[in-house]
């Protein structure tokens, strides 16, 4: 169940001369309530005040914001953008009808589970300006200040642990569903980057366009570090185009991704298993085999070609991603039969009192590349009597490789492993090798109507044996929508997503024994069904 509401400003103003004062604001509130698996009647939850059970409720609850300034205008020819933009996100989580066993009859049923929030303020100016070199030469510079911050808070006592007196022995610790956010979890980090970048593009002649472009950038916690590009079109003829870029990339490690900390329900071959999430760094992590993390690199290479006929046009593009260095979420590292006595008998120590009976985390050393090739043609009729026509068939088709998994630095002996079979089909299979989506869109005076038609390529959320894997299938979602938008006065639609109802394939009894979720999670179209919606609007 999902409640939400969004206001947005958008304003501008002239100034003086070429100078103006530009500016927006956006606002969204959104409550959303889902449910976590059902716990069966049973005597505990009995005693928690639920003979016949309960369904636990997550509900989360968001606030974001969105605003900018800017100042535009021009100095000598050149013209200039300096700007200052702000947004941040809260999401409050609540566990409701729900209990923490380890208060017995005294649990509360609701339970307030703590936040997250990320900050980011931005200011920046930017510079351009075509000059009469060759046969046109545009130089874009600027200058970029960057300050993020990412926060956890602690929820209520009753939602992690358990009561100052009278715990229930050996009974579980936490809200059922969701467990609130520890005192332990709690976080306030921020850093601060600054960056310059210098873009080039000349019109050589009347048929080449070169690019070239460098981007320097200095993190408080990584360092400097710098990007580059260059990119060339050729115009063949007037009816067809080709055209290539060649860049590097460099990516930190996002604040969440360092810092972030919890616990909470994974499946994992078809079974709930209550899995921690830790920082790399942390106690628990480092004797796993946790490291500080580092920057992500990357090459990226693309060559492709643009072809116009009167209403029609085809840009087909192959692409080719190396990231270096890839950060990834280790395995769910637990007691395992396969693993000796020994082991077990340390990780079970290491997780005893976290609330959690596997950990993971995230590590650098992987290595990918993607190769693939992305195709859109588009075909405008416009007619008198019929109104125009809209007709866009686009492809892409791809296929990501693993090349180089980390080696485990763990003080345990034998070390686990972190990054296995599930993890690397989760990067390699875990989105669909083939999307094809083909759409008409039809406009007469005030109606209009779009058909939609997508097709999704398998996609397989493995298991840790090939005979726990679980594939959504190939499949096909159709769309429709009806509308009525007139300039002045009411506007209105009307549409079906997902026509027929289509689902992915079912999960196979033998991957779901505990019947947690019966359609993969992995699904690109996810699992709910058709749904129908109405639009409404007035403009004046």
């Amino acid at each position: 169940q999902v409640e939400q509401y969004s206001v947005f400003a958008n304003a501008g103003t002239t100034l003086t001369g070429s100078w103006g004062l530009y500016g927006w604001f956006g606002y969204q509130d959104r409550d959303t309530r889902s449910a976590a698996f059902p716990r069966l009647a049973s005597a505990t939850t009995a005693l928690a005040g639920y003979p016949d059970g309960f369904l636990p409720l997550i509900n989360t609850k968001s606030r974001d914001i969105n605003s900018a300034v800017g100042l535009k205008g021009e100095v000598a020819d050149w013209s200039v953008d300096l700007n200052v933009s702000y947004g941040r996100n809260k999401i409050g989580f609540r566990t409701l009808n729900s209990a923490n066993y380890a208060y017995g009859a005294a649990t509360p049923q609701d339970f307030s589970d703590g936040a997250l929030i990320y900050g980011q303020l931005v200011a920046g100016l930017d510079v351009n300006r075509k000059l009469d070199v060759l046969q046109g030469l545009n130089v874009a510079f600027g200058l970029e200040a960057r300050r993020e911050s990412f926060e956890i808070q602690a929820g209520e006592r009753a939602s992690y642990t358990t009561p100052v007196t009278g715990a229930v022995a050996g009974a579980a610790v936490g809200a059922q569903g969701f467990g609130g956010f520890s005192t332990d979890n709690v976080v306030d980090r921020n850093r601060r980057n600054f960056s310059a970048y210098l873009d080039l593009e000349a019109q050589v002649t009347d048929a080449l366009l070169i690019g070239l472009a460098g981007r320097g950038e200095d993190y408080s916690d990584f360092g400097s570090t710098g990007t580059g590009k260059i990119s060339a079109r050729y115009d063949v003829a007037p009816w067809i185009a080709v055209r290539g870029t060649a860049s590097t990339g460099f990516r930190a490690p996002a604040l969440q991704q360092q810092y972030f900390t919890s616990i909470s329900t994974v499946i994992q071959n078809g079974a709930p298993i209550q899995t921690g999430t830790f920082p790399s760094v942390s106690p628990v992590a480092a004797r796993l085999g946790g490291l500080p993390l580092e920057p992500e690199k990357s090459t990226n290479l693309s060559l492709g070609t643009v072809l116009r006929f009167g209403g029609f046009d085809l840009t087909v593009d192959a692409y080719r991603i190396h990231i270096r260095n890839q950060i990834g979420l280790s395995e769910n590292i637990t007691t395992s039969t396969s693993q000796s006595p020994e082991v077990n008998a340390q990780i079970a120590g290491l997780l005893a009192g976290s609330g959690a009976t596997a950990a993971r985390f995230f590590i650098n050393g992987l290595a990918s590349t993607t190769k693939g090739i992305d195709a859109v043609a588009h075909y405008r009729v416009r007619t008198v009597a019929a109104g125009n026509f809209d007709l866009t068939v686009a492809g892409n088709i791809n296929d990501g490789k693993v090349t180089r998994v980390p080696t485990s630095t763990s003080t345990l002996d034998p070390a686990p492993t972190l990054f296995a079979r599930s993890r690397i089909l989760t990067l390699e299979d875990g989105t669909p090798g083939e999307k094809v989506t083909g759409s008409i869109d039809w406009s007469l005076d005030q109606l209009g109507a779009l058909a939609r038609v997508t097709y999704y390529g398998d996609v397989n959320q493995p298991g840790t044996t090939p005979a726990a894997d679980v594939h959504s299938g190939k499949h096909v979602i159709t769309d429709v929508e009806l509308r009525y938008q007139a300039t002045k006065g009411a506007q209105l639609g009307l549409g079906v997503s997902n026509l027929f109802d289509v689902y992915p394939d079912a999960t196979i009894t033998a991957n779901n024994t505990t019947g947690v979720i019966g359609f993969p999670y992995y699904s690109p179209f996810g699992f709910n069904g058709r749904y129908l919606y109405a639009r409404a609007g007035l403009s004046w």
